[in-house]
Order: structure tokens, then sequence, then C-alpha cells
């Protein structure tokens, strides 16, 4: 049975209970929105917050990881230690008597570094020698190659032997004894290895030597290139004079009257051989 009210129709019998409809406008419907956005957003941020929260660090915790980075270092250290030394090579030099004096040379296995002229004090020798060396250290050490320094009495014996014999007065040729030129230009290597050729008890001059190099136009040059001579003697600089005779610069202890010393006493042992 049906009643008619006012604009409605009520069901008698089958009566259910109105629902209020929710009218959402425009800007309600934004706010919904907005609100849930924020919600969420804010949900997002306490759950990460909760997965990266951690619990403080005990002091027995920490002092373990200390020491485990502390050993670890160690380690480390101890390692680059034993491979410096394996990398490490070994530079010898000895000191012996000849008739003019004491003589010192140092190298490597791989030839000579460095002579000094005789002296009548071996601690002259060794305190110049040592000087020289720690200068090969210096470029050496660039190339991430550090040399340690001994004493070695009959380092390179052979070699030794035969600059007494040369300094007894025997014709010696000391042209093809290993040598080591490291840290000089190229045109300083090029000069010194050109010098090695001249052979005992001749001279040339500046000017003829310029000419070997093909480079005619630098001769005031090469008494500069010589000068940084690391091998005098086993490198004959002392054969290189001037033009005109005269003896000119050596840069070597005892200047021009050692030179002029070798150069004569090379000229006494040619001809002495030449008269037997």
């Amino acid at each position: 049975m049906k009643i008619k009210t006012i604009g409605h129709l009520v069901n008698v019998g089958k009566t259910k209970p109105n629902k209020p409809k929710v009218k959402i406008g425009k800007m309600n419907l934004t706010s919904f929105i907005t609100m849930n956005y924020e919600q969420r957003t804010m949900n997002d941020e306490k759950n990460k917050a909760k997965q990266t929260q951690t619990k403080p660090i005990s002091n027995v915790t920490l002092q373990k990881r200390n020491l485990t980075i502390y050993v670890n270092l160690r380690i480390l250290c101890l390692r680059w230690r034993v491979s410096v030394v394996k990398m490490q090579k070994i530079i010898k030099y000895a000191i012996f008597k000849t008739r003019w004096g004491y003589f010192g040379l140092a190298g490597t296995e791989n030839g000579l570094l460095r002579t000094h002229l005789p002296s009548l004090k071996s601690e002259k020798i060794k305190s110049q020698l040592l000087k020289n060396l720690k200068l090969v250290n210096r470029v050496s050490s660039i190339e991430n190659q550090v040399y340690r320094i001994e004493f070695d009495k009959i380092f390179f014996k052979a070699i030794q032997e035969r600059i007494a014999a040369y300094f007894d007065g025997a014709c010696i040729n000391l042209s093809n004894i290993s040598i080591v030129l490291d840290g000089f230009s190229f045109f300083v290597t090029s000069v010194l290895t050109a010098c090695r050729n001249i052979e005992f008890g001749r001279t040339i001059s500046y000017s003829g030597l310029a000419k070997k190099l093909g480079r005619t136009t630098v001769a005031r040059a090469l008494g500069a290139a010589l000068a940084k001579n690391p091998l005098p003697l086993i490198i004959p600089c002392h054969r290189v004079v001037r033009k005109d005779g005269k003896i000119g610069g050596f840069s070597a202890p005892g200047g021009k009257e050692l030179k002029a010393k070798l150069l004569k006493h090379e000229h006494t042992a040619l001809t002495h051989r030449k008269s037997l």
C-alpha cells in the first residue's frame, strides 16, 4: 500500500531508512584529494624513518670496528714495504788504490753510473760519490724506483784492475765497459756517447766532435755537455781539446792540470808501446 505525501512516495510495509546523500562540490573534492595525498606522504615518511632508524653503537662494538680498521691498515703497510724492497735495486760503490791515488766507481748490475778520478784522500772520494748517488736517487724516484746504496770492495773487480793498469802506464781500452746514462737530455747523452769513441792517446777538437755528431753549430754547447760527464776516464772527455791546440776546460776535480797530466800520460804510454 502506497501513501502519497506531498512530493514523496512512502512504501508502507517495506520501509527502508533513507541514506543521506552527500554532495561533494568542486572545492570539497580538491580538499579531499589533497588531504589523502598528505596523509599517504606522512605515512611513507614514517615508514622510511622506521627502516633507516639504527640502534646506537655501543663502545665495545666501536672499539672492535676501530681495531679491525687498524689491523687492515697495518697489513696494507707491510705489504707495501715488502713490494718496495722487492722493487728496490742496489747501487754498489768501491774505492780502490791506484798509483795516482784512490779511485772511486759506482753502479748497478746494468753498468757504471759514476766514477771519480784519483785523489790522495779516500774519504773525499766517498763523500763525493755518495753525493752524486743521492742525485741519481732523486731522478729515479720520479719513475718510482729507489736504489739502496752499499759498499762493495770487490764490485766490478775486473774493471778495477783495468783502471789500475791504466794508471800504471798500460794502454787500456775502456770504451767497452757497460755504462748507464740516466737523467740526461738526448743531446748530452749523444755527446757523451760520441766521446767514448775517441781512442786512447788521441785527441779531437770541440768542432771536430760536433762534426761527428752532424751538428757543426753546437761546438760551444759541447763544452757544457761534457762538463756533465758522470764517468770521467770511462768517458774520456779529457781527450777533447780546443781547435787552436790549447788544452781547453776540464770540470773534474784537478781541473786543467789533471787534464794535461792525463793526456801526457796516455801519449807516453802509447809511445812506449810503439817502441817495444
